[in-house]
């Protein structure tokens, strides 16, 4: 399936939404190159208020101790890398770490 312009400036568009609104609705956040961790100490347990995002370009070999180290004090991680290329990228690092 090939990406029009319109596509891609439609996901540019989602994943700037995402990006923000997880900053915005994040009791803290942790800054990274390529992306920011998503923490809420309230709901420690909750997936969906606990996460890392990618939304700009990273070490993919460093991605899954910068994860570990952020998210060390919870059970689980959850990253997401919304672009297709840099997921690519870090699919790798990431299914090697666990």
């Amino acid at each position: 399936m090939t990406t029009t312009a319109a596509h891609a400036a439609e996901l540019r568009r989602i994943h700037g939404f995402l990006a923000s609104t997880g900053r915005r609705q994040a009791e803290r956040t942790i800054a990274f190159p390529g992306g920011f961790a998503a923490l809420d100490d309230t709901y420690a347990l909750s997936h969906g208020d606990n996460y890392v995002l990618v939304d700009g370009p990273t070490d993919p070999e460093a991605l899954p101790g910068r994860v570990d180290e952020l998210m060390a004090h919870l059970p689980f991680r959850n990253v997401y890398v919304p672009d297709a290329a840099v997921a690519e990228a870090c699919a790798g690092p990431l299914a090697r770490a666990g």
